[in-house]
């Protein structure tokens, strides 16, 4: 039997009805949804609208096209859900960060990395340190240009496929790669825990998980990244994944003045000149 026999069957229905638009019932479930998706947006637009300022942290950044995308997108990964895993999986495959040269970001390329790699080798041989715990690790982009001499290196992310990649690119008898999140995972007891550019992506909360679990591994040093002197409070994270200044001698940390200071020379242009990487003795942080 054809086709158009098919179609001259009684059960068959008439051409005319195939190419009826929706009923009223459908029609108004559309413009609903049409509706919700607009105020939907309008909400994003708010976060991430005209000079790209978070109006609400009092924070001026995320000026560019490409970092309003990523607001929005983390938005919508706020509204659906999604764990810290799953944001920032999607942030590397998308490149969200839109740097030439790593998929880590801005902050990870050679050119902020600059005096990074040179006072951090330095502290290294100053303070006898054999062992470092990198989390988050990246794609290692930076790290592998530091001219230092360590024992052992654990590089570690939340994102699987990426520290996959490592562990076949760069792995080896002293440097190794593994995926954790550093809020809830044992982490493994070294000289010094470094732990840049991440907690200011976190949540208070989260970032105060973090810290605890840096402590409870035993480790000696951790070197974080801090904003010395740019905000009067920190300021929560409502969205996984964004970013806001944060100065860990201020709550909910409350850290003692850090026993050393790297400024990193930032250039950034939605950065600050204060970023900084803090040295803290482990055992003398109470949190």
């Amino acid at each position: 039997m054809t086709a158009s026999e098919v179609q001259r069957l009684p059960f068959a229905a008439p051409p005319h009805y195939a190419r009826r638009g929706p009923g009223r019932r459908a029609q108004l479930s559309l413009e609903r949804s049409r509706i919700a998706r607009t105020q939907t947006l309008g909400a994003i637009n708010a976060v991430a609208r005209g000079d790209g300022g978070l109006t609400h942290f009092g924070v001026l950044h995320m000026r560019s096209l490409m970092s309003t995308l990523r607001i929005r997108a983390l938005v919508r990964q706020k509204l659906f859900g999604h764990s810290t895993q799953q944001i920032f999986s999607r942030m590397y495959h998308r490149n969200s960060w839109a740097n030439p040269e790593s998929v880590s970001g801005d902050g990870s390329d050679l050119e902020q990395t600059r005096i990074v790699r040179r006072e951090v080798a330095m502290l290294i041989k100053q303070r006898a340190i054999e062992t470092l715990f990198d989390a988050p690790c990246g794609d290692y982009y930076w790290m592998k240009a530091l001219e230092a001499k360590l024992a052992r290196y654990i590089g570690a992310d939340i994102v699987p496929e990426l520290v996959k990649a490592n562990q076949r690119a760069y792995g080896g008898p002293t440097v190794s790669f593994v995926q954790l999140d550093i809020c809830r995972d044992e982490l493994p007891e070294v000289d010094l825990i470094l732990c840049r550019n991440c907690l200011v992506h976190l949540p208070l909360d989260a970032a105060v998980d973090a810290l605890r679990n840096f402590k409870k591994s035993g480790s000696k040093f951790l070197l974080t990244t801090t904003y010395p002197g740019v905000v009067k409070r920190n300021r929560h994270l409502f969205i996984t994944g964004n970013w806001r200044p944060l100065d860990m001698t201020l709550a909910p940390f409350s850290l003692p003045e850090p026993v050393q200071i790297i400024n990193e020379g930032c250039t950034e242009k939605d950065d600050y000149k204060e970023k900084s990487l803090g040295l803290w003795e482990l055992a003398q942080v109470q949190i």
